[in-house]
């Protein structure tokens, strides 16, 4: 009990999402403490730029400078950087494809004027996501969807709830999206095997700027016993989407064959 209420003040405090069961009992709750302190201290420290942290380095710009790096030359170029940042405990994640030229605009123009902790303590590094910086909508919401059907089809029934929005307060007081999950749930749980064959996205709309759906075709074998003919779902996928508070493109409502199917002219009910 003690260690689930150190999580819950990690999270309302410095945001910290702490990862279940990945630390043993008997040290997680002192560990947590010791992050805690950590962060706090990080808190209170002056902040500076990123180029003054990594001592106000020169990168040949893009648009000027004497010798910008050729289009060729790039890709050396961002992994030069890139190690330059790691050996001052910085390090930058880009989870989707970006051009070369736009990739390296942001680690020496955008980036670099970033403000961090003047304060640099051992075994604390500073973590950047391109994606932070130019949301990629898109890559988001199919991403959550991938999410989604690793849970479905690798048996962690347990974790659905992870990619569903919730608007406010508990999943318990939502009971539409309660039943959902359930429904998913005894729908997987009710085979030995679940696999999944193929799956393509036809399109990604957004009817507004915190709503989103996705549309494609999907084919997956459910195995009622291992070692018997399994049964065939082939047809339409339909999830709606929206943006929770927290910039997670989440789960809303969704339509699948064997669970929540869609007209038979193959339309969807959802909007």
């Amino acid at each position: 009990m003690e260690a689930a209420l150190e999580a819950l003040r990690l999270n309302a405090e410095f945001g910290v999402e702490m990862p279940h069961g990945g630390l043993p009992k008997s040290v997680e709750l002192d560990w947590m403490r010791r992050l805690r302190d950590a962060e706090s201290t990080l808190c209170a420290a002056r902040h500076i730029s990123l180029f003054s942290y990594l001592g106000q380095p020169s990168f040949p710009a893009l648009n000027n400078g004497a010798k910008p790096p050729r289009d060729a030359q790039l890709a050396q170029a961002i992994q030069d950087v890139l190690a330059y940042y790691e050996q001052h405990g910085i390090t930058v994640e880009c989870p989707n494809s970006v051009p070369d030229r736009a990739f390296y605009r942001y680690l020496t123009e955008e980036l670099i004027w970033e403000p961090v902790p003047e304060l640099r303590l051992d075994g604390i590094s500073h973590h950047f996501v391109y994606e932070g910086f130019q949301p990629n909508d898109a890559f988001d919401v199919e991403h959550t969807v991938a999410e989604f059907f690793d849970m479905l089809f690798g048996g962690y029934f347990a974790m659905l709830e992870s990619v569903f929005y919730v608007p406010s307060g508990e999943l318990v007081d939502h009971p539409s999206r309660v039943a959902l999950i359930d429904r998913l749930c005894d729908f997987a749980e009710s085979f030995d095997l679940l696999v999944l064959h193929d799956f393509d996205m036809e399109a990604i709309d957004f009817p507004s700027a915190e709503e989103a759906v996705l549309r494609g075709q999907l084919h997956f074998t459910g195995f009622p016993n291992l070692g018997q003919a399994g049964i065939d779902f082939r047809g339409g996928v339909c999830f709606r989407m929206h943006l929770d508070r927290y910039g997670y493109w989440a789960i809303e409502e969704l339509e699948m064959p064997g669970v929540c199917a869609l007209e038979e002219d193959g339309s969807s009910t959802i909007p």
